[in-house]
């Protein structure tokens, strides 16, 4: 059964500084500071197939997660997926303008495969819900920085 969690955030910047940050590996990766770095996985590095492997350090470990673009809307929307531990994680950005700037929203779909990954899954989002708070504030503080 999937697990679906979703974040909002206004943002006092751009639709396209929003998206710009959250759909460029290497901007998102400057705007996260747990993101230690991006390493692209073939000639494609922006929209519809990028791949790319991202290295966070969680709880004071190194941990890499391949990723790749699964959609792409320019100055709308991005989606972000990544089969990681028996489970499709399935990430949408979306970015509306706002009167204020942008509204950022985020919604991932966490689907297990296997029964260990099932079992574990409320757990394991704990953490993940956490995690994905903080990344929103960190992209809401670099977008209103950088304009």
């Amino acid at each position: 059964m999937p697990t679906t969690v979703q974040y909002t955030r206004a943002i006092a910047a751009s639709p396209q500084t929003v998206f710009k940050t959250v759909a460029t590996p290497e901007v998102f990766a400057q705007a996260i500071p747990h993101v230690l770095r991006v390493e692209f996985r073939g000639e494609i590095t922006s929209g519809v197939g990028t791949r790319f492997w991202e290295v966070r350090s969680l709880n004071g470990r190194q941990i890499s997660t391949a990723l790749e673009v699964t959609d792409y809307q320019p100055d709308t929307s991005v989606r972000i997926v990544s089969d990681a531990g028996g489970t499709l994680w399935d990430s949408l950005f979306e970015v509306s303008p706002d009167q204020d700037g942008t509204i950022l929203t985020l919604t991932m779909t966490a689907q297990p495969h296997n029964l260990i990954a099932r079992m574990t899954l409320p757990l394991i989002m704990r953490m993940v819900n956490r995690n994905l708070a903080a990344d929103m504030d960190h992209l809401k503080s670099y977008c209103e920085s950088v304009g």
